[in-house]
């Protein structure tokens, strides 16, 4: 059973907008689904539970930080803890954490690669790229004056595949202008 589900959670992963909102779900449906019956088991025991402790109990318990304040003791809410938790939702939470973190390296790649999206104002353009060398003289240039020491500073041209050299303050970008707003 858990190898169906883990199957479909990657099958969806691989479809991005399906894979978001399946996940998303999934995470609703073991928090909501968890607190319920948590909620409706312990409560005898508990008298002096409520609604937002059941749901506490399933926040925690899905992130895995588990403070020990709450915890099942009936077999109904162990048994919900048990699917809802440990079985769907441990399992959508790692698969939302692993689309954040591929969504976050691909636009890493992206502006590595100088296709990710530049929003900046008042910055200087070096349009093409002779050499290395050539184009860090015209930066250390501009950097050194003091009226563009803090400039953002856009590599632009479609020579390159990837940024050669590392600089904080200037991106790349392997796109041309070719609207009246692009630059």
């Amino acid at each position: 059973m858990i190898d169906l589900i883990l199957e479909g959670f990657y099958r969806a992963r691989r479809r991005k907008r399906i894979g978001g909102a399946v996940v998303v779900s999934a995470l609703l449906v073991s928090i909501v689904g968890n607190a319920i019956t948590f909620y409706l088991f312990e409560r005898g025991i508990h008298s002096e539970l409520s609604v937002g402790d059941s749901f506490w109990y399933s926040m925690i318990s899905i992130t895995t930080i588990g403070y020990g304040d709450l915890s099942a003791t009936t077999l109904g809410a162990r048994v919900g803890t048990i699917i809802f938790i440990t079985i769907l939702g441990l399992t959508a939470f790692t698969a939302s954490a692993g689309m954040i973190i591929n969504w976050l390296i691909d636009l890493q790649n992206r502006e590595r690669s100088g296709l990710g999206r530049l929003y900046l104002k008042n910055h200087i353009l070096i349009i093409n790229y002779p050499h290395e060398s050539r184009v860090r003289n015209i930066i250390d240039e501009f950097t050194s004056d003091s009226s563009h020491e803090y400039s953002d500073i856009t590599l632009v041209t479609d020579r390159l595949e990837s940024m050669p050299f590392q600089h904080s303050n200037v991106p790349f970008s392997s796109r041309f202008a070719t609207g009246d707003g692009d630059l």
